[in-house]
């Protein structure tokens, strides 16, 4: 695919509400979420994709060890980059907390969205020494 196989002017299509009753009652059918008390999804199962998951629950992020240290991992922004009529590339901001203050950003780095979910301890442990170091919080 190139970008001529793209319309310059897509855009999302408008779902009628009957459609998206019937795709929230489907998904609780099949268990992705379990209905409330009015019938629609609330998504908090902690299992459920990124997408279904109650978006008032804290991200609590990858935890992985680097030198006998835990960090935790975890996305906190995204983007699309790119020149032309469309975004050439979409990403992910990951930044690495010590686990011990896990409040803190200690370093950061930009990879493809759609990669963190499938990453490997040793790929976050690679991600983390290419990483940027952040200021302290108090810019000392």
């Amino acid at each position: 695919m190139n970008r001529d196989d793209h319309a310059p002017d897509a855009r999302p299509v408008p779902v009628p509400r009957a459609l998206r009753d019937l795709i929230r009652q489907v998904a609780a059918d099949r268990g992705d979420v379990e209905p409330d008390a009015a019938g629609t999804n609330a998504a908090a199962d902690t299992g459920a994709p990124p997408s279904l998951r109650d978006p008032s629950a804290p991200d609590t992020g990858r935890r992985f060890t680097v030198d006998g240290q835990e960090w935790i991992a975890r996305i906190v922004g995204e983007g699309a980059v790119g020149t032309g009529s469309g975004p050439a590339a979409f990403l992910v901001a990951v930044r690495f907390y010590p686990a011990d203050q896990p409040e803190t950003p200690a370093r950061e780095i930009l990879i493809p969205r759609g990669r963190f979910d499938s990453l490997y301890d040793d790929e976050l442990r690679v991600l983390f020494h290419s990483a940027r170091p952040l200021p302290p919080p108090n810019g000392g």
